[in-house]
């Protein structure tokens, strides 16, 4: 059984796209201690990977996954990616395999999604080795299917494994938290990046900043065309502040946008207006290539009002992730930045 749901783009990790083989080049010291548990007997039955989006903390736990099903596993525990259990696996075909997520018309992973999920697991395997499952986000369980996980987390068949990924582990229910193994997936540090950063395009290495240093969420942002974009959103939001573009008619373009990045670059750009009102030189923008703009909109905005507004942004992007409309989230976002235009005379013009 390949997958008991399909996640819809909303709900994708920004993990994707996997790199087939192997772990990433900063996950090496991690995938190390995973080696350790193995060789020893001594990795939990279940494990919940955690970290912020792009890191490859679902990477991670998919390689871990098929460590566990291979059938002739290598150097270092890893899948050897030829035999029948990897070849299967890598085909979404694997009958010991089971993934979790969100189906693609809910916002939660629903109680009977768990029940069915606990009810492969305790099948017995088809092959030689255990049973392995997957869920992610984790923290998108509903408080009723946590609950029904429990029993299995408590309980677990011989030789099985749950895999639960989430970015926000604190919105993990803790009883679930509490039965796992953690695995922390931290930002690789950049001398850990250097070498990849190196064989990707120029636009993934601009795309870094923005990403916050998570190289495949930058990966996923270089292929969107997010620097094309982020002129565009620049440009918007200075015919904004300047009375140019009514906010409601803002809110609705940045709707057909994706919208999770639009807030996460329109924090960090508004970072960058706070920096250059306070002398920062080009180079410690985030937004390095949009200099000039920035610097227009740094002049049109009242730096103190900025300041406060800031902490409404980050709420607004937690937002995202809840059941709210987020036309309504986006809308009042923009319109806490259009009353932080500067009073000065001209509007700041």
């Amino acid at each position: 059984m390949s997958g008991e749901t399909t996640p819809t783009q909303a709900h994708a990790d920004t993990d994707a796209p996997a790199r087939a083989g192997g772990v990433y080049p900063w996950q090496d010291g991690l995938w190390s201690q995973l080696d350790s548990l193995l060789a020893s007997a001594r990795l939990g039955h279940a494990l919940l990977f955690t970290g912020a989006p792009g890191v490859g903390k679902t990477h991670l736990a998919r390689q871990l996954a098929a460590s566990l099903l291979c059938a002739e596993p290598g150097a270092r525990s890893l899948a050897c990616g030829h035999c029948r259990a990897c070849r299967q696996l890598a085909a979404g075909a694997h009958p010991d395999f089971v993934e979790l997520a969100v189906a693609e018309d809910r916002q939660s992973i629903l109680v009977d999604q768990v029940r069915r999920f606990s009810h492969t697991l305790h099948l017995r395997p088809q092959y030689a080795g255990a049973r392995v499952g997957l869920i992610q986000p984790a923290e998108r369980l509903h408080p009723n299917a946590a609950n029904a996980l429990l029993k299995t987390l408590e309980e677990p068949p011989q030789g099985s494994h749950i895999l639960l990924v989430s970015a926000r582990p604190s919105a993990v229910p803790a009883t679930v938290r509490s039965r796992c193994q953690l695995v922390r997936v931290p930002l690789p540090r950049a001398e850990q990046l250097r070498g990849w950063a190196d064989a990707q395009s120029a636009a993934v290495a601009q795309a870094l900043a923005l990403a916050r240093g998570a190289p495949l969420r930058a990966l996923d942002m270089a292929e969107q065309d997010i620097a094309r974009r982020q002129g565009r959103w620049l440009e918007a939001l200075l015919k904004l502040v300047r009375g140019r573009i009514p906010p409601t008619e803002l809110a609705r373009d940045w709707q057909a946008q994706p919208l999770a990045l639009v807030f996460d670059w329109l924090y960090l750009t508004c970072a960058d207006l706070l920096k250059l009102q306070h002398g920062a030189p080009a180079t410690a923008l985030a937004n390095q290539q949009q200099d000039h703009t920035l610097g227009q909109l740094a002049a049109a905005f009242d730096g103190e009002r900025l300041r406060r507004a800031l902490p409404r942004l980050i709420r607004a992007r937690r937002l995202l992730d809840s059941n709210a409309d987020t036309l309504l989230i986006t809308e009042q976002l923009i319109m806490t930045l259009y009353a932080c235009r500067s009073r000065a005379p001209n509007g700041g013009r």
